[in-house]
């Protein structure tokens, strides 16, 4: 006789489509289960925002639950699977716009890191394809590649001066490349006629440090 678990793994699709709701409520009581071997239920859910009407809010119900799953395999159960964390991103970049991609952008900047690395568990080069028309998102995930010229540059093309100055301040152990992403973000402020009292004080700050 087959286990409640597998069961479980063996129907999720069928559960997943009829019952959503019901059917991540009972996978968050049952913790043996296995998320990876509900991927094609979950992502049985992607193909669903590629062809049917999304609610007011962007997502529709399934894929709602779909992300609440896997959200709570991440935060609350410590789930480290690359595949886990590249699927969640996979949902979010499905189904909100990007006037309406905050949930996908808190994950970006604080989902759980590799403490050896320091990187995402989640890979970068991915997310940023995913995420490459949603600005907001790339500069967050360049900033994690360490990448911080091209998060300023960035920035700076979508008239983002505050990610642009957040970015240039990420700079570690390199002074001149951080004077120089500094530079380039006073002479854009320059030529847009901004507030240049608030550079040229952090410029000379800055000239005034070591290195």
């Amino acid at each position: 006789m087959q286990s409640d678990v597998e069961l479980y793994h063996r129907f999720s699709s069928v559960l997943m489509h009829n019952a959503p709701e019901k059917t991540v409520d009972s996978w968050l009581r049952f913790s043996a289960l296995s998320p990876r071997r509900l991927i094609p239920a979950l992502l049985q859910q992607h193909a669903n925002l590629q062809h049917s009407p999304s609610t007011s809010s962007g997502t529709t119900s399934s894929a709602r639950h779909a992300i609440r799953y896997l959200q709570h395999v991440i935060f609350s159960q410590g789930n480290v699977d690359p595949m886990i964390h590249n699927l969640l991103i996979t949902l979010y970049t499905s189904s909100a716009s990007s006037a309406d991609d905050q949930p996908l952008l808190d994950f970006l900047a604080k989902s759980p890191h590799d403490e050896q690395t320091e990187r995402p568990y989640y890979d970068l080069d991915f997310a940023l394809r995913l995420c490459h028309s949603r600005p907001r998102a790339c500069l967050i995930i360049y900033n994690r590649m360490g990448q911080n010229e091209s998060a300023v540059d960035l920035a700076l093309e979508h008239g983002d001066v505050e990610g642009a100055k957040r970015s240039a301040d990420r700079v570690e152990d390199d002074e001149a490349l951080k004077k120089a992403l500094w530079l380039r973000i006073a002479k854009y402020v320059v030529q847009e006629r901004k507030d240049i009292k608030t550079y040229v004080a952090r410029l000379l700050q800055m000239r005034s440090e070591p290195g």
